[in-house]
């Protein structure tokens, strides 16, 4: 009998319960965990700790990926390529000619600054209104 994982989760009645001393066990008990465990180890891949951001750069287009490691690796190339890094020390880099590098959308019916730029005690020093207004750090707007 083939494995259910990765298409669905093994159930009681593909892996019943087994008591000591009161029920045997057979092939039959054992062979199908062992088939359970061999496909969650080709759907993990090997050494899933360890990976490589793909070397053809983040994709979207790629809806099964060879293992859970390659999975991992295209997200982490889209996190270095796509998204700020909170740490500090940040480039916004577009992808294309045609790329918007970075874009804010504000929720519809929200009250507060779409973005704010604050010295280091938390002073508002500049933002940006909900409705794209520039205010500057001597209150004015533009």
């Amino acid at each position: 009998m083939a494995a259910s994982y990765p298409s669905s989760l093994v159930t009681a009645i593909r892996l019943p319960a087994r008591t000591d001393n009161v029920d045997p066990v057979v092939a039959g008990d054992i062979n199908p965990v062992y088939e359970e465990l061999i496909a969650i180890e080709a759907a993990v891949g090997t050494n899933p700790a360890n990976y490589s951001p793909r070397s053809a750069g983040y994709t979207t287009s790629v809806a099964t990926f060879g293992g859970l490691s390659e999975r991992v690796g295209n997200l982490e190339q889209g996190f270095i390529t796509r998204v700020v890094d909170t740490v500090g020390g940040s480039t916004i880099q577009p992808t294309g000619l045609s790329t918007v590098p970075l874009t804010i959308r504000q929720f519809s019916t929200a009250t507060v600054n779409l973005l704010e730029f604050k010295a280091t005690g938390g002073t508002v020093v500049n933002s940006i209104s909900k409705d794209g207004h520039l205010a500057t750090i001597d209150g004015g707007t533009a």
